[in-house]
């Protein structure tokens, strides 16, 4: 088991690495090194969260995973396409709307999920409304209100998973 967190830690500084080095080359303008970095600590994080999943270790994992998805989303932003930055944000929000309703997941990964929801949805709100022409703006509305009323529904769905959590501390 020690090797396995060893393992873990690792990797875990692996993707700080790949973070940091993403945030420096957007610091710099280079955005096209930047999204590589960003995409290899997505990939990395993605990895880590798959692990935690199975071996009930390192719920906060997913918030390694949220972070790269931020990040990316927004050299994709920076880069002047909205479009792949609301997808990659699509993504995180389904990857952790799935990790919250998994009943087979820990209920710390589970409620780690959820804290993670706040961060995602305020995202999508940005990226969907205010990236964008106000043409194409009115469709960003409607789809963060099709976004916000999933939110709600994923929020009122976990209320059980908040109470079953508490109660097992």
């Amino acid at each position: 088991m020690e090797g396995d967190h060893n393992c873990y830690e690792s990797r875990e500084l692996n993707w700080q690495l790949y973070t940091k080095t993403g945030n420096q080359r957007m610091q710099a303008k280079l955005y096209q090194e930047a999204q590589q970095a960003y995409q290899q600590a997505v990939d990395l994080a993605n990895s880590l969260l798959s692990q935690a999943k199975h071996t009930a270790t390192n719920p906060d994992t997913i918030h390694l995973y949220v972070v790269s998805c931020h990040n990316l989303a927004d050299c994709f932003l920076a880069m002047g396409d909205a479009g792949q930055a609301e997808a990659i944000l699509q993504q995180a929000y389904t990857e952790i709307i799935d990790t919250m309703n998994q009943s087979s997941f820990s209920m710390e990964l589970r409620f780690e999920a959820l804290k993670a929801l706040k961060m995602v949805s305020c995202e999508m709100h940005i990226s969907l409304s205010s990236t964008k022409p106000n043409s194409v703006r009115k469709q960003g509305d409607a789809r963060c209100d099709r976004v916000r009323k999933s939110i709600s529904g994923a929020i009122s769905n976990s209320a059980d998973l908040s109470l079953a959590l508490h109660k097992n501390k």
